[in-house]
């Protein structure tokens, strides 16, 4: 019953990533959902800490390379330190996948062609509509599309 009733509440994000484009993709694909709190962005693990002990958020969606270390470090912190918050690693480093999970990731998207899966599982996760048609994050990575703005 509690499980049911804390997913009626709106889950504010985390967004753990330093890349501007995917930040900015995945960003906005969270903008729709009507159970989604505040999304907060976050490009280095200095920020997503004081993030994390100001917002307290239910997602935190983490990338693992990132420019003032690395990911896989920050989940271990966060899962000893006792934080429930549900984390979804978003990373194109798919050698560390079985890494992610045995240190406490909930789930494990690869960028390069798992970004409509993220914002699926996001979407039902705060029990949101997912978007009309999301775009591909590969298309980014690809240079395939840019970025408008």
């Amino acid at each position: 019953m509690e499980d049911t009733l804390y997913m009626l509440e709106k889950k504010d994000i985390l967004l753990i990533e330093d890349d501007r484009h995917i930040g900015n993709w995945v960003s906005s694909k969270l903008e729709a959902p009507s159970n989604t709190g505040s999304i907060e962005w976050a490009s280095s693990i200095k920020q997503a800490r004081a993030l994390i002990n100001i917002q307290h958020p239910g997602l935190i969606i983490l990338d693992l390379h990132l420019p003032d270390g690395n990911g896989i470090e920050l989940l271990k912190s966060i899962r000893k330190e006792g934080i429930t918050s549900t984390v979804y690693v978003f990373s194109i480093n798919t050698k560390y996948k079985n890494a992610c999970l045995r240190h406490g990731a909930d789930r494990f998207f690869d960028k390069s062609y798992e970004s409509d899966q993220l914002i699926k599982a996001i979407m039902e996760l705060t029990d949101g509509e997912s978007p009309d048609s999301p775009d591909d994050v590969q298309k980014l990575w690809r240079g395939d599309i840019r970025e408008s703005g």
